[in-house]
């Protein structure tokens, strides 16, 4: 074992070099634009924006770092070694199915296709269990950040349902840098005067079939900087809970992709097993997720009576009374709320003392009280499920690249 906490050692080292490399702060400054896009949304829809992009983009880098540090672990302590051929034709491959539909910019279509590809014609040359394996830790990662952080900054919403009926929802979208080690091949040829490492017998537990003798064969690490997404809709359930439901199936997925991988290096068949495993599954977990969201009971719709919480502002009044997403709120001061304005009369004297009726999602009822003094209470800090909305989004697949050029030019 000692070989191995040298290697992670020579690992964590060059994982700490890249984040002062400039191709990683480059990627920060990507992430910070897509998060200040996403801030302009907000502030659209709230009227305000929550936090600051660079203040996003740092926390997102903060547990990119932390995820990249989990996979590289299981890539040095596994033994995960990828071709150099297989790295060189993913992303381009991931580009082109974006290309086709955004969907589909996910490594595990492209490794998928590509190991397919290759199966069947023999070209190119790439290490399939290799590849599916580093597919299978990515998704790893981003479960992980999926749980820890996935919920941070989600954004209340109107859908747009069709016959005048609105619903709201949430819109959760994260973006994270991942430093990451990758293990690479080399042959005795390909080396260059190096510190070395020997490593035991049984690393790495991924041997391809066309390098079962190891001897002649040296494993490479060096570090790249990956970017992982995650972008969802919560309708039925709280965003929290939506992003543990996928979460966990993200991690199952991941798991047993490893595994396939594992066997893959063993038994030729699961090469074939592995890479339809990889696109397929993860396409099924998609679907399933949206046909809950599409066909389950909206969780924020317009009550018969009060008003709906969407969203509690950092630092409110509300946020002190314990007053949370999903609640709807029947009176404030013995005297009932059914709209936004009843609200804001409700609180029109600013009172110096404030109860207020209301239920949460499991229909249990309270009462919550605070003190204002001496100033007293003008808002409660809240967004509210409103009775008629300007701004309202309608569920639909996004129109790619391909599609939008064939619009074009149909004109």
């Amino acid at each position: 074992m000692r070989s191995i906490f040298l290697a992670l050692g020579i690992g964590f080292k060059s994982l700490f070099q890249i984040i002062f490399y400039p191709i990683f702060w480059l990627v920060f400054l990507l992430i910070m634009i897509q998060y200040r896009k996403q801030g302009k949304i907000e502030k659209k829809i709230l009227g305000i924006e929550r936090n600051s992009a660079f203040a996003r983009a740092l926390q997102a880098t903060f547990y990119g770092i932390i995820g990249g540090f989990l996979g590289s672990i299981l890539m040095i302590g596994l033994g995960i070694p990828i071709g150099q051929e297989g790295l060189m034709y993913l992303l381009p491959i991931a580009l082109l199915l974006y290309i086709i539909n955004p969907r589909y910019l996910c490594f595990s279509y492209a490794g998928g296709l590509l190991s397919l590809f290759y199966l069947i014609f023999g070209f190119p040359k790439i290490n399939v269990e290799g590849l599916m394996a580093l597919v299978a830790i990515l998704h790893f990662i981003e479960s992980f950040l999926i749980y820890i952080d996935g919920n941070t900054d989600s954004m209340p919403i109107i859908i747009d349902k069709g016959d005048n009926l609105h619903i709201g929802g949430y819109h959760l979208q994260r973006t994270w840098p991942i430093p990451i080690i990758i293990i690479t091949i080399l042959t005795s040829r390909e080396l260059a005067p190096m510190a070395q490492i020997e490593m035991p017998k049984w690393w790495p537990l991924l041997k391809s079939f066309e390098y079962q003798d190891l001897r002649d064969i040296t494993f490479s690490m060096f570090s790249v900087v990956a970017i992982l997404g995650y972008g969802d809709i919560a309708l039925t359930q709280l965003p929290k809970e939506k992003v543990k439901k996928s979460a966990f199936r993200l991690f199952l997925y991941s798991i047993f992709l490893l595994l396939l991988s594992i066997l893959a290096s063993k038994i030729r068949i699961f090469q074939w097993i592995v890479a339809l495993f990889g696109p397929m599954m993860h396409e099924f977990i998609i679907l399933m997720g949206r046909k809950e969201e599409k066909k389950g009971n909206p969780l924020f719709i317009l009550p018969p009576q009060g008003i709906r919480v969407l969203e509690v502002l950092q630092g409110s009044a509300a946020e002190k009374m314990k007053i949370q997403r999903g609640d709807i709120l029947y009176a404030i001061n013995d005297i009932p709320v059914n709209t936004k304005e009843e609200l804001m009369k409700a609180l029109d004297q600013w009172p110096t003392f404030v109860w207020i009726q209301g239920e949460n999602c499991m229909g249990e009822k309270y009462t919550r009280e605070l003190k204002a003094f001496p100033y007293g209470l003008r808002t409660l800090g809240i967004i509210v499920f409103p009775q008629y909305s300007e701004i309202s989004y309608v569920m639909q697949e996004k129109e790619s690249i391909f599609e939008r050029f064939l619009n074009r030019s149909k004109k």
